[in-house]
């Protein structure tokens, strides 16, 4: 009725439990009034045109980025690939963007970060922070990316610029191997689903962009995996020293 997706932000009145029902009993209220979806009314959210149906193009226009990503484009899919350091850089190229791009929604997602980390970005990061926890599981770290990255979709859709930072995504990968553990670690099919997430930045002729910044860790077996197939698919590779 709606044409909901995936990541939609929506604005409604949700339905108030009867007398005698259990607080709590469902996981969610079910909605019974939609007042708008991501800020439009519902007649203007039928209308929008589909991420998947926009004409990708190659990513031209400049962030104005310095240091490691310096020339780094809108719709880029930008690999930081290493050990040590990678959450400092992650730290200073959020900093960066947050001055460099005002109008473009900067998105920051932290997998299984350590929680004074989380506070560090959270005040210095002039945008949003999406944080899967240490104390999460793999299905929650699965879930809480996909939707992220979802989200960021839908802004696009509304001719935002977006731009996504992951620290970091081979801790996708981990979380995808461990709900298939009869998978080996050498199994290409691992890595598809992060693969495919990371596929999704693009700059699109219709005239806005889905720029994707992440790091990758090459210390297990699953994690270097997941890191080839990762170069294959960006289009700026940075080896950290």
């Amino acid at each position: 009725k709606y044409g909901l997706r995936k990541g939609d932000a929506v604005v409604g009145a949700i339905r108030q439990p009867r007398a005698g029902e259990q607080p709590g009993r469902q996981k969610y209220n079910a909605l019974v009034k939609i007042d708008s979806i991501n800020g439009q009314t519902a007649e203007q959210s039928l209308a929008r045109a589909a991420f998947d149906a926009a004409v990708p193009m190659r990513p031209t226009a400049a962030l104005g980025l310095s240091g490691v990503v310096a020339g780094l484009g809108k719709g880029a899919r930008a690999l930081l690939v290493g050990e040590a350091g990678k959450t400092g850089i992650v730290a200073q190229i959020a900093e960066q963007i947050g001055a460099a791009q005002p109008e473009s929604h900067l998105m920051v997602i932290l997998v299984a970060p350590r929680p004074e980390e989380v506070t560090d970005f959270r005040r210095s990061v002039k945008g949003e922070v999406v944080v899967s926890g240490l104390e999460q599981t793999a299905e929650d770290h699965v879930t809480v990316i996909d939707l992220a990255v979802e989200r960021a979709k839908r802004l696009v859709e509304l001719g935002i610029d977006v731009v996504v930072v992951i620290d970091a995504l081979t801790g996708l990968g981990r979380a995808h191997a461990a709900l298939a553990p009869r998978v080996s670690a050498d199994d290409p099919s691992v890595a598809l689903p992060v693969r495919r997430l990371f596929a999704s930045a693009r700059a699109v002729e219709e005239g806005a962009s889905l720029t994707i910044v992440a790091t990758a860790s090459e210390r297990t077996a699953i994690d270097r995996l997941v890191a080839s197939e990762l170069r294959s698919t960006a289009n700026a590779v940075v080896q950290l020293a």
